[in-house]
C-alpha cells in the first residue's frame, strides 16, 4: 500500500506500527497540511508578515490600520492554496479571527488555564 499527497509526499509506516484508521485519517491531515504549506509559501512571497503556522490557521503580523487589508490578502493565498490541492476550482472556507492591542486571543477552552497561570504568576 502506497499512499502519497497530490504532490507526492508519502506517508512512512513501518509495517505493524500503524493502527487501520491512521490510513484512514492521513489523507485528509495530509492535504492540509499540504495547503498550508503552499499558503504560507504564498504569504511570504507576498510580503505578509507570517510570524507561525497554528495547527490549521496562520499568524500575521501587521499595524493596526494595515490588519484588514493584510487579513483579505493572507486569506486569498489560503483560498490559492486549497484550489492547488483540491483541484478542479475547489476551495476551502477561509475564516479570521483579528485580535487588536491591547485585547490578546483568547480560545474559549483556554479561559480556565490562562486564569491558573495569571494565578500563578500573581503569587511570585
Amino acid at each position: 500500500l502506497k499512499l502519497e499527497t497530490c504532490f507526492g509526499w508519502p506517508i512512512q509506516v513501518t509495517a505493524g506500527d500503524a493502527k487501520p484508521n491512521t490510513f484512514l485519517n492521513w489523507p485528509m491531515q495530509a492535504h492540509g497540511a499540504e495547503m498550508m504549506r503552499i499558503a504560507c509559501i504564498l504569504a511570504v512571497e507576498r510580503g505578509i508578515k507570517l510570524c507561525a503556522p497554528i495547527h490549521d490557521a496562520l499568524l500575521i503580523e501587521a499595524p493596526s490600520d494595515q490588519i484588514d487589508a493584510e487579513v483579505v490578502r493572507l486569506k486569498e493565498c489560503m483560498s490559492e492554496a486549497s484550489e492547488a490541492v483540491l483541484g478542479n476550482g475547489k476551495v476551502c472556507r477561509v475564516d479570521a479571527d483579528i485580535v487588536r492591542y491591547p485585547d490578546r486571543y483568547m480560545d474559549e477552552h483556554g479561559q480556565e488555564m490562562w486564569d491558573q497561570i495569571m494565578g500563578v504568576l500573581a503569587q511570585t
